[in-house]
């Protein structure tokens, strides 16, 4: 039985609606999304942080299918395309925008 995994998923960065909601869309197909929200930055109100959270199957299909979705999202935004990052407590932040299958699902799985 495959291992599921609780991870927050975030866009620093202002993102339209459209675009947030697109990518929240494209990725409730690999991950059971159970909350989704636009949070402020820390105290700095004039920068939005776009959050949701989920939780993910640690197979490696699954791995797979979720970093390909945010890499072909990624690349039809403006340029500079944003970075998205996952967090878990205990773990260090990892982008993976640029982090290869292999790192995610090590960071994933720990």
């Amino acid at each position: 039985m495959p291992g599921w995994v609780q991870v927050a998923i975030v866009i620093p960065g202002r993102l339209s609606p459209g675009q947030y909601e697109t990518l929240v869309g494209r990725l409730s197909e690999t991950i059971h999304i159970t909350q989704a929200d636009i949070a402020a930055a820390g105290w700095d109100l004039t920068k939005n942080i776009e959050r949701f959270v989920g939780t993910i199957s640690t197979t490696s299909a699954a791995i797979g299918k979720f970093a390909q979705e945010i890499r072909d999202w990624a690349t039809k935004q403006p340029s500079p395309p944003p970075e998205v990052i996952l967090e878990r407590p205990g773990r260090p932040p990892l982008v993976v925008t640029t982090a290869s299958d292999e790192e995610i699902a090590q960071w994933l799985r720990e």
